[in-house]
């Protein structure tokens, strides 16, 4: 009983200090300011906080109370920093999720293995201090699996409806998550078909269907929560089909290989955890369960092939790894227990388990932190120009900026008295009494309605260039920034009016 007692304290111990570890890797929160990205989360979200309008249903591939009022209200109380801690710790309770996934089926060993490496896995602490709706979704997801496994292992039919439900939550939060939802369905509808059906061989081979009432109970009690999507979809039918032009078509990739980048770019990402995963796929006892996180593991590439863009495919690979992470860490405790189970103790093959797993988690954790550093740059950093910002904009002024969403979060949402500008227009579109399009900026230009122009020639270089030249005799060059794309990459030209 003392012996129980001790192995237990010690493993309480153990999955404290795990997620301990997962909150060090998402502990720094303040390493830039906001993305763009990060921005019109902390923005938008005031704004409805402020009872604004948004239209983030046409924009925004979530629904905006649950993808904009969290993070917004986090950033509006204690700004981007805040936000991102929120993230962080969706980000740990993953971590926590994944662990208890891999227990069902793999052990404490399995469990501690699976949550290393979602803990150090690049992508997964880029979204856990990002401040976006990933996070949240990602979260949910893992809890939609344990709840579903659980309810399978432990027969406790209730589970699979609130499995369905917080998978629900998690496509409405990033409407992404519903490739991980559609598939897990299919997937756990064709147990359940091949469960009821009976075959039967005499004289010739006859195939029947028992229909038995607890396997359609679980299925009914799976799908009802679903009905909630299709009448979300329903109700929001006009803004998704905006949405999906705007946020889907408009991006596909015109590169004929693009496929073949997709299926590159997820290998590269999940080679490692892919393989080990492979080696879990042949034991019989939880074949189900293997099965079905091989599912999960490979969900979010038909989502990447299907729409032909591969620019969020690093952030979706936390998706995957849901599944991935827990069947990779079967992988290495079942085919050690089948090697050289009969020759080792229990302990032993704990340990020797423990120790291949750590060194597939060091590996990963290296390779991470590598990744982390082109994911934390990807957008110009604007922390000089924001300083320059708040001191020189006076209250009224109008603001030209590409990107412009983060001047509208620094300078609007979190300005101060007296430096608060009327408006910040994005180079990205404007309009005004006249129309909107090119035109439109050239007036506002030839009229000098911008006290600042800002252009820093991320996305709208080409556009931005081609303004310059109207801007002789109206603005100067004030100053420059570095914008540190990747790093190190990139400037950022302030121009203001000539009064």
């Amino acid at each position: 009983m003392k012996r129980q007692r001790l192995i237990s304290t010690l493993d309480k111990v153990g999955i404290v200090l795990t997620l301990a570890v997962a909150a060090l890797f998402r502990s720094n929160l303040n390493y830039r300011t906001a993305f763009v990205d990060e921005a019109i989360s902390l923005y938008k979200g005031w704004q409805m906080l402020q009872g604004q309008e948004t239209y983030g249903l046409t924009t925004r591939v979530g629904w905006p109370i649950l993808s904009y009022i969290p993070l917004g209200l986090a950033g509006w109380i204690g700004g981007v920093e805040w936000a991102r801690g929120l993230n962080a710790l969706f980000g740990v309770l993953t971590v926590l999720f994944v662990m208890m996934i891999a227990r069902k089926g793999y052990g404490q060993i399995g469990g501690y293995i699976a949550a290393g490496i979602f803990s150090v896995y690049g992508p997964a602490i880029f979204i856990s201090t990002f401040a976006h709706s990933d996070s949240l979704s990602v979260l949910l997801v893992s809890i939609a699996i344990y709840l579903w496994v659980t309810a399978l292992t432990e027969d406790k039919s209730h589970l699979y409806a609130l499995g369905s439900l917080a998978m629900t939550i998690a496509v409405l939060t990033k409407y992404a998550a519903v490739m991980v939802a559609v598939l897990s369905v299919v997937y756990g509808a064709m147990v359940a078909l091949k469960a009821m059906i009976t075959v039967t061989r005499g004289g010739s081979e006859a195939i029947s269907i028992r229909l038995d009432s607890s396997i359609l109970k679980k299925l009914v009690l799976t799908g009802l929560p679903f009905l909630l999507l299709l009448l979300y979809a329903l109700v929001f039918r006009a803004q998704l089909a905006e949405l999906w032009q705007r946020q889907v078509l408009t991006k596909q990739s015109g590169d004929p290989n693009v496929e073949w980048e997709i299926i590159k770019g997820f290998t590269s990402y999940l080679w490692l955890p892919l393989l080990l995963s492979l080696f879990a796929l042949d034991e019989r006892r939880n074949r189900v369960i293997n099965m079905g996180l091989l599912v999960v593991g490979l969900s979010m590439l038909p989502y990447h092939l299907l729409n032909k863009d591969d620019s969020t495919l690093f952030k979706f690979t936390c998706y995957t790894l849901v599944g991935l992470a827990p069947l990779a860490a079967g992988g290495i405790v079942t085919t050690l227990r089948d090697l050289v189970g009969q020759k080792l103790t229990r302990a032993k093959l704990s340990i020797v388990s423990g120790v291949i797993g750590l060194a597939v988690v060091v590996y990963l954790g290296t390779v991470g932190q590598h990744m982390l550093t082109g994911f934390r740059s990807y957008w110009s950093d604007t922390t000089e120009l924001m300083q320059y910002l708040r001191d020189s904009v006076k209250g009224g002024d109008t603001i030209l900026m590409e990107g412009g969403v983060v001047a509208q979060y620094y300078l609007i949402a979190k300005g101060s008295p007296g430096h608060i500008p009327q408006r910040v227009v994005d180079t990205w579109w404007y309009e005004d009494e006249e129309g909107g399009g090119k035109e439109a900026y050239e007036r506002a230009i030839t009229q000098k309605r911008f006290a600042f122009v800002v252009f820093d020639y991320t996305v709208t270089e080409d556009f931005d260039k081609e303004l310059i030249p109207l801007m002789q005799g109206r603005y100067e060059l004030e100053v420059s920034f570095p914008a540190k794309i990747y790093g190190e990459y990139g400037q950022i030209d302030v121009f203001k009016v000539i009064e």
